[in-house]
């Protein structure tokens, strides 16, 4: 795995043990995205004995929410050493994520996603014990919304707002 390659000498000869994936949609190829995370896992755990650092990750791009198919995924992404994830919900107005070219569903999505990793966190081994940072990107005044649109956006956020640290 090339990209799993390149952190390990990011780590080993650079002493990185931070990594930002800066792709908005990395975990699309859900097979792809579990091989690399099982062998960040199995690298992890091996810094760990030799008394290392192990390599954490995140995603700062706003993430797809309707890339979380696979239900291994989520725990896959806790285990390796997963830190923060945005989430990119954009509205929970269908008819705002229509004019988006979005689907309707991406609202729902995403809170299956956030949900998934709130509730896996407990239940995975991970590398330690602090939170996961979850952040939500919204986006407000699309052509066309109303004010009936963003309310139904804010309600989702109050909603969701428990599992959430960030919008």
């Amino acid at each position: 795995n090339r990209i799993f390659e390149e952190i390990r000498i990011l780590a080993e000869q650079f002493g990185r043990n931070m990594i930002h994936f800066d792709s908005d949609n990395p975990l699309v190829d859900n097979a792809r995205a579990i091989e690399l995370f099982q062998l960040l896992r199995d690298y992890n755990r091996d810094r760990m004995l030799t008394g290392e650092t192990p390599v954490r990750f995140a995603f700062p791009n706003g993430t797809a929410p309707w890339t979380f198919r696979d239900p291994k995924l989520i725990p896959a992404m806790l285990e390796a050493g997963l830190y923060h994830i945005s989430i990119a919900v954009e509205s929970a107005s269908p008819k705002t994520l229509t004019t988006l070219g979005k689907s309707r569903k991406v609202a729902r999505l995403a809170y299956e996603a956030i949900r998934g990793i709130r509730e896996s966190e407990s239940r995975v081994e991970r590398l330690d014990d602090e939170p996961i940072v979850i952040e939500i990107f919204i986006m407000l005044g699309v052509p066309g919304e109303t004010e009936s649109d963003l309310a139904e956006t804010v309600a989702f956020c109050e909603r969701a707002s428990r599992d959430f640290d960030v919008i």
